[in-house]
């Protein structure tokens, strides 16, 4: 009896134990870690990594391919390398030295001197300054007429377009190359200086190889050679569409035009005057796919392609706007820092996704990566969206454009998440990835300072999760790479943090504005009065900040500069038909800040006020 008392009492404490523990079980706080602790199970993935397959296609034909090199003698394959890669290099730089640094020459037909070295040009250069940059009266970008010389253009300049707004009169153009001008029906035949001249007239401030290409003397897959005539001032320019290139008009008047020689064909001598690129790039993806269906080494086929991929853009597909032997200096300082982030890219993630046994058709999706990578920048040039910025997502079809690319990314991010879950490796690199955000998110918190993901940095950060060697991860890999290469071998290490004023380059400072007085009525041109344009006089408004003084263009030309609040329009010689178009800023000694939108004047005395904006 007293052992059934004993039982009895037991499963009493059991029952009541069982209670507590029930009640404890169910507890809020340990609900919330039975809920973490599963969610950190179903991270890890299951009990035995399970490794992605990667079934080869036509492997027979593949082995065979394999086979004609590995059955060979080793010293058949080493005389068989060092004479492909010795092809390889006297032809690439063959050609590189004769498209980017072989002394180019220039002799027009008909002329007996010697050859002139033209000058080598950006896509950009102009010939003036945006906004005040050129002084007063645009003496700082004499002279305006009567002189030439012989230039040089790059291929691909019909993609190099206005990053920010840039101002026409009243009209603003951005997200396009710019040229100002167009065909000229009564162009005299010759310059003052005898040239022959090809019957187009540009403003001084349009691109100088845009406008060539736009005029038909380059080519924009090849680039090429002309001869710049300055023309003076032009009362009107006209626009066009030609080669490619939309051509803005500009109704009134500028100092400082240019047109071309006319090309004279066969008489003409133009050594070096070609940009081959194209050709280059075209003959060194034969050389790549040749090496990656035969080279068996995952190590000697990650590094040599990675220096052939580093090279082919600084010299090659995408080279900074440098002269020649620049481009060298900057590639071999960029270098050295590229090879450690191979390293580091060849310890984390390529040595696992190139490791045997990898089938010679599957690296060509790593090489086919690694090109799309390199040649993004043609890839993406209809792109509106060049830089992560308000100004360029605004633009049209930019918002399109960055939700449809951040998309692509989400889902694939989502895909290599299923894939390291499934080898058990998820929870680290979900660590790892996380930390780098939470950096990220600290240097995005500085003050006056702007967080910028470059695409280099862009490839480095995703470059750890192609980890796994299956085809998609060998394209994902290739064009991280790519895109690193793409990025330092034109720009360098930009850093990741920089200031506003770095990233606003030419763009608007939001500073205030001064307020012209006109207002907006028709006056007669020889009454005496305050308010108008008439006696051909521009006011405005006394309220500069102290030491400030104020920039009045008109005809985004500078004609005034200094403390005064009217100017006299009189020594303009204004037509009675054609518009003039003034913009006002306060002014630091030479620096302007941002101008208003222009006013509308015509000699009559009509005043048509600016707009609401800054420019």
């Amino acid at each position: 009896m007293f052992t059934e008392e004993l039982a009895s009492e037991a499963d009493s404490r059991a029952s009541l134990s069982s209670d507590f523990i029930g009640y404890h079980h169910n507890y809020p706080g340990n609900v919330v870690v039975r809920v973490c602790q599963r969610f950190y199970g179903f991270l890890q993935g299951p009990k035995v990594p399970i490794a992605p397959g990667n079934r080869p296609y036509f492997a027979e034909a593949q082995k065979g391919l394999a086979n004609l090199l590995a059955h060979r003698s080793g010293t058949f394959r080493r005389l068989f390398w060092v004479g492909f890669y010795a092809l390889w290099s006297i032809t690439l730089l063959s050609l590189i030295y004769r498209s980017s640094f072989a002394a180019t020459s220039l002799r027009p037909a008909g002329e007996d001197k010697d050859a002139r070295p033209p000058q080598f040009l950006r896509c950009t250069t102009t010939l003036w300054a945006r906004k005040n940059g050129c002084g007063l009266d645009g003496t700082d970008c004499e002279p305006f007429s009567d002189t030439s010389f012989e230039f040089r253009c790059p291929a691909g300049c019909n993609g190099e377009f206005l990053l920010n707004p840039y101002t026409i009169g009243n009209k603003q153009v951005v997200g396009k190359p710019l040229v100002i001008g167009g065909p000229v029906v009564n162009l005299p035949p010759t310059s003052a200086t005898g040239v022959v001249l090809d019957e187009h007239i540009y403003r001084a401030d349009s691109m100088i190889c845009a406008s060539a290409l736009h005029a038909g003397i380059i080519s924009n897959t090849l680039g090429g050679c002309g001869t710049l005539v300055t023309l003076g001032t032009q009362g009107s320019f006209t626009n066009s569409t030609q080669n490619g290139i939309v051509s803005e008009p500009f109704d009134s008047s500028f100092p400082k035009s240019f047109a071309f020689a006319k090309q004279e064909g066969a008489g003409a001598t133009r050594a070096g005057c070609v940009d081959l690129r194209w050709i280059i790039t075209t003959i060194h993806i034969f050389f790549t796919v040749v090496f990656t269906l035969f080279q068996e080494s995952a190590a000697v086929f990650y590094w040599v392609l990675f220096v052939a991929a580093f090279w082919q853009v600084a010299l090659v597909s995408s080279p900074p706007p440098l002269a020649s032997y620049d481009l060298l200096s900057q590639g071999a300082g960029a270098f050295l820092p590229a090879l450690f982030v191979a390293y580091a890219t060849w310890r984390s993630a390529a040595r696992h996704t190139l490791a045997a046994p990898t089938w010679p058709f599957d690296r060509l999706c790593w090489l086919g990566g690694l090109w799309i990578g390199i040649l993004m920048d043609y890839i993406t040039a209809n792109v509106p969206v060049s830089r992560l910025i308000a100004s360029d997502i605004r633009r049209d079809g930019g918002l399109f454009w960055v939700l449809g690319i951040a998309s692509g990314i989400l889902v694939i991010v989502l895909c290599q998440m299923y894939k390291l879950r499934r080898l058990k490796l998820l929870p680290f690199y979900l660590a790892c990835y996380l930390t780098t955000g939470l950096v990220f998110g600290l240097l995005a918190a500085l003050p006056h300072l702007t967080f910028r993901l470059h695409h280099y940095i862009f490839a480095m950060l995703f470059l750890p999760g192609t980890c796994m060697q299956t085809r998609w991860d060998m394209l994902y890999q290739g064009i991280l790479l790519g895109l690193f290469c793409d990025g330092i071998g034109r720009w360098g290490f930009d850093a990741i943090i920089e200031t506003s004023e770095h990233l606003r380059s030419d763009a608007v400072l939001q500073s205030l504005i001064p307020t012209f007085l006109n207002n907006s009525t028709t006056h007669d041109v020889l009454a005496e009065t305050t308010r108008g344009v008439s006696a051909g006089v521009l006011r405005w408004k006394a309220d500069a900040p102290a030491n400030y003084g104020y920039s009045l263009l008109i005809n985004d030309v500078e004609r005034f500069r200094g403390t005064a609040t009217q100017f006299s329009l009189q020594a303009l010689n204004m037509t009675d038909s054609a518009p003039y178009y003034a913009r006002l800023a306060y002014a630091y000694g030479s620096a302007a800040l941002d101008y208003t939108k222009a006013a509308v004047m015509f000699a009559n005395g009509t005043f048509t006020r600016p707009d609401p904006g800054r420019t």
